[in-house]
């Protein structure tokens, strides 16, 4: 029997509850002692934690297993941040998690800044505990300012929402190609 949940994103000083986002699903209640700032958390169906968390070299995506301990997932070097790292290959800015309905963590990762690379989804199987699959969104992030906030699956379509935080705008994303294109709402 799992415990009630509570997820929580935390943006710019204040904290969002949300059981549909981790900003993700299937949310149950935690509580995160000494792990400091927590962007967002989502536990699985089996009570696994994961949270983006902020360490000493910025935004880390983390598994939270039990006494608190931390561990970057899916690895290291995901997590990474040093300047010079690819970051088509490296979590640079973690938007939102979520997990799907076939047990797999989705990441939204807004890219670099400094040079408009890397925008993605990363799904990895929970699984394996490895990355399945990388979609990069740099071509929407290189054709106008797109501001990754958060996303919504919906497994029957093989599709993912996500929205922008300043233009009434939805980026589609077609699991089955891969591709995606924007959809604007007035």
């Amino acid at each position: 029997m799992h415990p009630v949940i509570l997820v929580f994103c935390v943006f710019f000083g204040f904290m969002e509850t949300d059981d549909r986002m981790g900003c993700g699903s299937g949310s149950q209640n935690v509580t995160l002692e000494r792990t400091g700032f927590v962007r967002c958390s989502v536990v699985s169906e089996s009570g696994r934690i994961f949270a983006v968390t902020r360490a000493d070299r910025g935004l880390v995506l983390e598994e939270i297993r039990e006494q608190g301990e931390r561990t970057p997932y899916p690895d290291a070097e995901w997590n990474r941040t040093e300047p010079a790292i690819d970051p088509v290959t490296h979590f640079m800015n973690i938007r939102c998690i979520i997990i799907d309905e076939h047990d797999c963590l989705w990441i939204l990762d807004g890219g670099a800044a400094t040079c408009a690379k890397g925008a993605k989804l990363v799904q990895i199987s929970l699984a394996e505990n490895r990355v399945s699959r990388l979609i990069s969104l740099d071509d929407v992030v290189l054709s106008r300012t797109f501001n990754f906030e958060t996303m919504r699956i919906d497994s029957a379509q093989q599709t993912i929402y996500i929205t922008d935080t300043q233009i009434p705008e939805l980026l589609v994303v077609d699991l089955e190609k891969g591709t995606s294109h924007l959809e604007q709402h007035i």
